[in-house]
């Protein structure tokens, strides 16, 4: 879904944007915890 706008996801996935949006936030949260902790092992 590459390069698609958040509106065109949630109609191909049948949600609504607020749902795309959260998925998107809990993912970057995700990604920050990861980084965080391989910054810390180095």
């Amino acid at each position: 879904m590459k390069g698609m706008s958040i509106e065109d996801i949630a109609d191909v996935l049948e949600v609504e944007s607020a749902s795309v949006k959260r998925w998107l936030a809990r993912a970057a949260n995700q990604c920050d915890k990861v980084n965080d902790s391989m910054l810390r092992i180095s």
